[in-house]
């Protein structure tokens, strides 16, 4: 399992719907997981800085999120299946942008 302290948190877009997308890395650089959901219909009723996070998949990204201060939580959720997804809203300055020229300092 990797060390969520050295994970690095990258941001894109999902190509359908052009709405948030936050990755995490390992130190070596390869993926380790997709921290947020895309969910049609409900992604882009969200903020450009809010997306939901994929609870489902990695049960505690929402506590990793908060806890390395790149995230906060709000009033919104989505729904799928059976899955609630909640939305928080992500400090875009402080997340490595992958389609950027050069890194937020």
């Amino acid at each position: 399992m990797a060390n969520m302290r050295k994970l690095e948190f990258v941001r894109s877009k999902y190509d359908y719907g052009k709405t948030l997308a936050v990755m995490a890395n390992n130190e070596d650089g390869s993926p380790y997981g997709v921290a947020t959901i895309y969910l049609e219909g409900q992604s882009e009723m969200l903020a450009p800085d809010e997306a939901f996070v994929n609870t489902n998949s990695w049960p505690n990204v929402d506590e990793v999120l908060i806890k390395r201060k790149l995230a906060e939580r709000i009033d919104k959720a989505g729904e799928s299946g059976f899955c609630v997804y909640p939305a928080m809203k992500f400090k875009l300055d402080k997340i490595r942008d992958l389609n950027a020229k050069s890194s937020p300092r």
